[in-house]
């Protein structure tokens, strides 16, 4: 690893790539500073976590994309399987996914069927993206609770 300054080398291409392939493998940014930091040379200052989640966040936001198509394609992939599946998408106007929601087949025709008690419940815990995630679960006939469909919101006020 050539010289870089400190306030180059979390911007240097080197610095950023290597970040990002951490962050790929699932480190978690404090662990990423520690990696970086015993890799680089004696005279560049060290990487601080603050950096490395800037560094991540600003790379998921360029592919944020890909990872949504890959979901939206899944539930596709699932539909034609499962016809009576479902699935929306809310968009932003840029493309960027507002809210999705989905629930499979079965869990629809044993509803109708049934008419269990469906609960609606938003953990406040966000994901990557900073989006909530709503869980729709039910209770079956046997008293057992069931996942019945999920939704990503992106406010869940509204």
């Amino acid at each position: 690893m050539k010289h870089q300054s400190h306030n180059n080398f979390h911007r240097s291409i080197e610095g950023k790539s290597l970040m990002v392939q951490f962050g790929q493998a699932g480190l978690k940014p404090s662990q990423i500073k520690k990696a970086v930091n015993t890799m680089k040379t004696s005279n560049v200052a060290d990487v601080t976590s603050k950096q490395c989640v800037d560094v991540l966040f600003e790379h998921r936001k360029q592919h944020r994309g890909k990872e949504f198509y890959g979901l939206i394609k899944h539930f596709q992939d699932k539909t034609l399987v499962d016809s009576d599946q479902y699935f929306a998408v809310d968009l932003f106007d840029d493309g960027y996914p507002r809210n999705i929601f989905w629930v499979d087949g079965r869990s629809r025709d044993a509803y109708t069927k049934f008419k269990d008690v469906v609960v609606f419940d938003v953990t406040y815990m966000t994901n990557k993206f900073k989006m909530s995630f709503a869980h729709f679960t039910r209770a079956n006939h046997h008293g057992q609770s069931i996942l019945f469909g999920g939704a990503l919101l992106e406010n869940e006020k509204e």
